[in-house]
């Protein structure tokens, strides 16, 4: 009898104990799961109770059926030494507060270990990024600032000749849902240092029509920028986003026009809700909107033709608008400068290339580039006239890819028209220039004499000591097109 209480009682404080010691350490890998995948299994030899695992680390690989990740609520059953135990929910972290949180989708992967820990009612994940706050965790106060755009995914696609953006949840490549929301915060225009916040849980799109060029040149690719537009405030909360389209810079009238993208001002969008074919202005799928705010997104590139619509895509498809990617009109931070103090003559009309120059690479063929110089001529003979011009070239008299003229860029200047003498200039040039290339680009001052009888010498300085010349490149961002260069810029906003 006393046999039978010892055995009885042993078995009782079996129940009872603490994690043992085999499921410590190096020994808690239950290998590879099994079940369905919202309802899995694993197996953990030597487990007679949930007791024996209280808050211990436990490692398996889900294997489910019926898909390659949960889609939802979960739940675990673990088998141990005396068969199938019950069935366990999961639970996820939630960083911001407010407890556990039930699975929502995706955070069980096939293929992909996991730490859980049983807690006495939930197995908890405890590794990876559902240790942490996700998107589906996530409440309107706890996003981020006005900077925060949480979640976010961006498709586009070209389908009988319309150009369509399709706003996603990144998590599910998805429509964004309750579960998997898309959050994005607007600056209040209304109040100062205050943000409106949008959580987006379903499908948002915007397609520009056949006849809809943006603003865009006729058969050439462009840089159209996506926006998230604040239709509807309530409160403290947006609760109606819709999706803008826009070509910010292209050539105008002879001009290239750049119109900056800025989030912290109310915009009033086009009319229509197709598109249309204004620069710098943004076209939504409700027409002309006033006093709204909006979210920079990112950009597509695409090529719209005259009679036909949006054919297809740029180099970089799509991308999305972060701290490293500069908005229209700004510089890249490619910048290259070059000085050099060595004098040259130029007798005669021939055009000659001066020993100022300079080469850059720029990181998109649709942007463009800002080349300032500054150098020194000196006339004498008859005729005393010159010229100065940059060039997208380093070789040759007959350049092909003169360009500037703003800033006085394609500088004619005459000293006294005729007669003998010696006259002297500065020589400033400033212009801008779209070579449509991603590969190392020169950048050069060409001179030439306009007048047979004069003598034309460049960095000729009797003055100073030394004579110097300079040129600096900045790569600017843009949406122009290679067919389009070769024209002043216009700063639009």
């Amino acid at each position: 009898m006393k046999k039978i209480v010892a055995a009885a009682l042993l078995f009782v404080l079996a129940l009872c104990a603490p994690a043992f010691a085999q499921f410590a350490g190096q020994q808690n890998n239950a290998g590879t799961g099994a079940g369905s995948i919202n309802a899995q299994t694993f197996t953990l030899s030597g487990l007679i109770n949930y007791n024996q695992i209280l808050n211990t680390q436990i490692i398996y690989t889900p294997n489910a059926s019926g898909g390659t990740a949960n889609t939802g609520a979960t739940s675990i059953t673990v088998t141990g030494d005396s068969g199938a135990l019950a069935s366990v929910p999961v639970r996820k972290l939630n960083n911001y507060g407010g407890g556990l949180l039930a699975l929502t989708g995706g955070e069980l992967q096939n293929g992909q270990s996991v730490t859980l820990m049983y807690d006495g009612t939930f197995f908890q994940i405890i590794s990876g990024q559902y240790g942490q706050a996700t998107a589906g965790s996530m409440t309107t106060s706890a996003t981020p600032s006005v900077t925060g755009v949480v979640n976010l995914a961006l498709t586009q696609s070209v389908a009988s000749d319309l150009l369509t953006v399709n706003l996603l949840a990144n998590d599910t490549q998805a429509a964004p849902t309750a579960n998997h929301p898309v959050l994005i915060t607007f600056n209040d225009t209304s109040t100062q240092g205050a943000a409106i916040t949008a959580t987006i849980t379903a499908s948002i799109s915007m397609a520009a029509a056949t006849t809809s060029s943006l603003g865009c040149a006729n058969n050439a690719t462009c840089r159209v920028w996506v926006t998230a537009i604040c239709q509807t405030v309530v409160g403290t909360a947006c609760t109606s986003v819709l999706l803008g389209l826009s070509v910010q810079s292209s050539l105008v009238s002879g001009n290239f026009s750049c119109f900056p993208l800025l989030d912290d001002n109310a915009v009033t969008t086009g009319t229509g809700t197709g598109g249309g074919t204004s620069l710098g202005t943004i076209y939504t799928s409700v027409s002309a909107l006033s006093g709204k705010m909006i979210r920079v997104l990112g950009y597509v590139e695409a090529t719209w033709v005259s009679g036909t619509g949006w054919t297809g895509f740029g180099p970089r498809p799509g991308r999305l608008f972060g701290p490293s990617v500069p908005r229209p009109c700004m510089p890249t931070g490619n910048v290259q400068f070059f000085k050099n103090g060595s004098k040259q003559t130029v007798s005669g009309t021939t055009v000659t290339i001066t020993s100022l120059g300079q080469s850059i690479t720029p990181t998109s063929s649709l942007n463009y580039i800002h080349a300032v110089s500054f150098g020194q001529m000196t006339l004498s003979g008859g005729g005393l006239t010159g010229a100065a011009q940059m060039a997208r070239s380093n070789a040759g008299t007959n350049p092909s890819n003169l360009f500037g003229t703003l800033f006085a860029a394609n500088y004619q200047f005459s000293a006294g028209g005729g007669g003998s003498g010696d006259a002297s200039t500065s020589v400033p040039l400033d212009g801008y220039d779209q070579p449509g290339v991603t590969t190392s680009t020169p950048y050069t001052v060409y001179v030439w004499n306009p007048s047979a009888s004069s003598t034309m010498t460049w960095l000729d300085n009797p003055n100073a000591t030394q004579n110097i010349g300079t040129i600096r490149l900045e790569e600017i961002m843009g949406s122009l097109e290679p067919a389009n260069d070769n024209a002043p810029l216009s700063m639009v906003g």
